[in-house]
């Protein structure tokens, strides 16, 4: 369902226009755009197959949506020469995306798919109406594309991205791709896997690297060892020094970000809360529901919002082997801000929207604490603590029955 319209579900693409590095007061490394426009340059496969890719989507498999592509490649041209991410703008484009495939999409494709390939299209519910028109969407879809584009960093001539997009008008199927387009879809699909699964990570990679080099330089900023690893900090708050949290059994309650290391948001405690609080305003608004049931999900809504806010979680928990040392390092009311490896954060693999081998920043205010449970060991008068036993299975030997 997500390669609906969330074109993060196909293997990622392009840049912006530019080059700039992060400033001072900036602590991301920004987009890191090498796109380009030479209508003289030789051929380039790779920009072509990228809006070949894209081309693909719109006119052929979303061709039931019926976009306005100009209205979409508008915002492409707008947006694509970007240094550095638009975060709010990210957020609300991809909170409307997802309400747009959730409430519209979703229940035209139940619907044809119970109604049969052929049904016509007056006995389906309607894609669009209300603040879900045409014109909205194709904007929505074509900031879709241009944050898609942003997440890579591959040398693109523009001119050769908009002429395969260009081309993509005349598809009518796909198996009018070899015959339309100027490479065939097996050169296409080996252009962008050979980008993505070499080029693109070792390219991230070494900026990682460079970030993490260049935050060590930076004022208040300190070291840390985690094992073989190591990743930097800076503690904005300190907070209370006799409410810390010091093991991994300890509970806290906390709000963070995370963001990759060039900008990109990867999730928030206050932006899961925000998806709620819209729940509540939909649900207020409701008029199919009995009052008793609207408030009965209100009420619930309200909790899962405070809630998503502001977790509690065993600090041993965290997803990410740095958040779990960071967070002792903060007392009660602090605040602190982290520079992970990937090692420390999501890992060689990456995670959705994260890359592989990508470092992240997080930052994490910390709210409360509630040390592990302390109780007295038999026969000493100290409080220690109580281990959680690891359990393993004992293997029966099965019993041996003599045979007569």
């Amino acid at each position: 369902m997500k390669r609906i319209i969330m074109l993060c579900a196909v293997a990622a693409v392009v840049v912006g226009c530019g080059g700039d590095k992060k400033t001072a007061e900036n602590e991301f490394y920004g987009i890191n755009n090498q796109m380009y426009y030479d209508a003289n340059g030789e051929f380039d496969t790779l920009s072509y197959a990228m809006g070949m890719q894209i081309g693909m989507d719109a006119y052929v498999r979303q061709s039931y949506l019926n976009l306005d592509m100009d209205k979409a490649l508008e915002v492409v041209k707008e947006r694509i020469e970007q240094t550095e991410f638009d975060v709010e703008s990210l957020r609300e484009n991809q909170k409307n995306m997802e309400y747009f495939v959730m409430q519209r999409i979703q229940p035209y494709q139940m619907a044809r798919m119970f109604a049969g390939a052929n049904a016509d299209d007056s006995v389906l519910p309607s894609i669009y109406g209300g603040e879900f028109n045409v014109e909205n969407v194709s904007r929505w879809y074509g900031y879709d594309v241009v944050s898609y584009l942003h997440r890579s960093m591959a040398p693109m001539n523009t001119y050769w991205f908009f002429e395969a997009l260009e081309d993509s008008k005349q598809l009518t199927d796909m198996q009018s791709v070899d015959c339309v387009m100027r490479i065939t879809m097996e050169q296409m699909q080996e252009a962008m896997q050979k980008y993505m699964m070499h080029d693109f990570i070792a390219r991230n990679e070494e900026l990682s690297r460079e970030w993490l080099a260049d935050i060590a330089q930076r004022e208040g900023v300190e070291l840390a060892v985690c094992g073989e690893d190591t990743m930097y900090y800076r503690i904005e708050v300190p907070g209370n020094e006799e409410l810390m949290p010091k093991f991994d059994r300890d509970s806290v309650t906390i709000s963070y970000d995370v963001y990759t290391f060039r900008g990109f948001p990867i999730e928030s405690t206050e932006e899961r809360a925000s998806r709620y609080r819209d729940a509540v305003d939909k649900l207020r608004q409701d008029t199919i529901l009995s009052d008793s049931v609207r408030n009965v999900r209100i009420e619930q809504a309200l909790v899962d919002a405070e809630n998503a806010a502001a977790p509690s979680i065993l600090v041993g928990n965290f997803a990410m082997k740095g958040a779990v040392e960071a967070v002792k390092k903060i007392g009660v009311d602090g605040e602190i801000t982290v520079y992970m490896p990937a090692a420390l954060a999501y890992g060689s693999r990456g995670r959705h929207v994260v890359a592989p081998g990508e470092a992240v920043l997080m930052r994490i205010k910390l709210y409360d604490v509630k040390p592990q449970k302390m109780v007295p060991m038999p026969g000493n008068s100290q409080i220690r603590t109580i281990p959680v036993p690891e359990l393993t299975p004992v293997k029966k030997t099965p019993s041996l029955t003599p045979v007569e």
